[in-house]
């Protein structure tokens, strides 16, 4: 019992820091492209990992699409977020590496590559833990990096 309330104060207190500490960031790096990139892809985590689907919505592009993704892309995304968040109390994901990229080509554009570790519990004990291979795409709207394409494997 006092373990599990010590990790639930050390993940309150990374969201606490990663939420208020987030958009200085991102405002510090709107001049910096790299930077922001950066920025967003890490809150992107982040509001996964706090399971935020307002926070993961605002970061996605409104022409949103994903691997095998036929119909609107937001809607997909926003069922998907519904149905692994009620299906796992705890979501955590680790991302042994991650390289954030500028298309050189063209300003606007950027991508993401990342190997990512999902784990999703109930209580303490992982219940499924699945490794991708992820790609984002990334285009800037209105000054802001928001993700376009995701894809995996």
């Amino acid at each position: 019992m006092i373990l599990a309330n010590r990790v639930t104060r050390r993940r309150a207190l990374r969201f606490v820091c990663l939420a208020v500490l987030a958009p200085l960031f991102v405002a510090c790096a709107k001049d910096d492209p790299q930077a922001a990139l950066d920025a967003a892809a890490s809150e992107f985590q982040a509001a996964l990992e706090a399971k935020d689907k307002s926070r993961v919505l605002d970061l996605l592009h409104p022409n949103f699409t994903a691997r095998d993704v036929d119909d609107d892309g937001v809607e997909w995304a926003k069922r998907t977020m519904t149905a692994a968040f009620l299906r796992y109390k705890n979501v955590t994901i680790v991302v042994p590496w991650r390289r954030n990229a500028l298309d050189p080509n063209a300003p606007d554009r950027a991508a993401t590559d990342a190997e990512a570790t999902l784990v999703g519990a109930d209580g303490m004990i992982p219940d499924d833990m699945r490794h991708y291979r992820v790609r984002l795409e990334w285009r800037r709207d209105k000054g802001d990096w928001k993700v376009a394409r995701l894809e995996w494997e």
